[in-house]
């Protein structure tokens, strides 16, 4: 072999060696950038299955039921161990539950039980109207006690019957109602043409209860002149007045203060009359009506000229139908 071709050998073995050297110069720089770098942690793993050995941690639920043990101690120094009790934790929706459950057995409890329904309202104050003609109305009987609403009844008493006022009714367990009324107290009895009324001391007209001796009456053609009382909507009570309700009717206080003054000085107790025209008067013993007015402030005046008026005519052989002294200054009377 030559100088030549071993000298090229030589240059090829050379350049091998030298890209090997090269490679693996590469090789561990890249290993030593790989160690320098951090390691970054992996994100954990959560799986939804169990594999292996590992077990799956049971969960715990609210109001699960963990088991109580008892024991009690022995004379001989024995132990005697009880059953376990469940712990049992209540929610709140149980608990509402069972209220629930409980105000319903309540309510079919006080529905039911002839222990809490009203057989017949106790009624204070009044003696002139009949217990019955009140329980009546108000229609009470046998009615469960919650659902007796007391502005309710008193304002169905108030606008029935006239001859009441303050009107009070109470409830009371398990089974009370109470009513409570004053009466109206009449001064005055009105006759027109057979009907009879009552009025009392405020002019309130009503219809009479019984009987009562000693009334002061007055005889006309028809009803006092009157206002009718409005009877509004009770805001309380939420109560309308009911279309069969009677009218409230009240008397002019002036001209019920003129009746009763004069009925005080009519002669023998005689029955007083009115007349829309000629005002109050009454029947004299003699046959005839006296009419005067409904001025009482010249009162005396006018007793004085009617009793001039009947001197003459008695001197004169008349006998009057009517003499009217109603205006002083101009008296008349009447034959026919």
């Amino acid at each position: 072999m030559s100088e030549i071709s071993l000298k090229a050998n030589r240059s090829r073995a050379e350049q091998v060696r030298a890209r090997r050297q090269q490679s693996s110069q590469t090789r561990q720089g890249h290993a030593s950038q790989h160690t320098r770098q951090p390691v970054r942690a992996a994100p954990p793993v959560v799986s939804r299955r169990t594999s292996g050995r590992v077990a799956a941690q049971p969960y715990k639920r609210v109001g699960s039921r963990t088991r109580r043990s008892f024991s009690i101690s022995m004379d001989s120094g024995a132990e005697l161990v009880l059953g376990s009790l469940p712990n049992i934790q209540i929610g709140w929706r149980t608990v509402s539950g069972v209220i629930v459950g409980i105000l319903v057995v309540l309510m079919v409890f006080f529905t039911n039980s002839s222990m809490f329904r009203v057989s017949s309202p106790e009624v204070i104050g009044i003696t002139r109207i009949s217990v019955s003609d009140i329980s009546t109305l108000v229609n009470l009987g046998n009615k469960p006690i919650y659902m007796v609403d007391p502005q309710v009844v008193a304002a169905q008493i108030t606008q029935s019957f006239p001859q009441l006022m303050n009107v009070k009714v109470s409830v009371g367990m398990p089974a009370s109602v109470v009513i409570l009324a004053q009466e109206r107290q009449p001064v005055l009895a009105w006759e027109y043409n057979g009907p009879v009324v009552w009025i009392d001391s405020d002019g309130y007209i009503f219809e009479p209860s019984g009987e009562l001796d000693g009334l002061p009456i007055v005889h006309a053609d028809d009803l006092p002149p009157f206002t009718v009382v409005e009877n509004p909507v009770d805001e309380k009570s939420f109560i309308a007045t009911s279309p069969l309700a009677p009218t409230v009717r009240k008397m002019d206080t002036g001209l019920l203060q003129a009746a009763l003054q004069i009925g005080i000085n009519v002669p023998n107790g005689a029955d007083l009359v009115f007349n829309p025209l000629e005002g109050f008067g009454w029947y004299d013993p003699g046959g005839w009506k006296v009419f005067i007015g409904t001025d009482l402030n010249n009162l005396d005046l006018k007793l004085i000229i009617y009793q001039a008026i009947n001197q003459t005519l008695v001197e004169r052989g008349i006998t009057p139908t009517m003499i009217s002294v109603a205006q002083p200054d101009a008296p008349f009377y009447r034959v026919e």
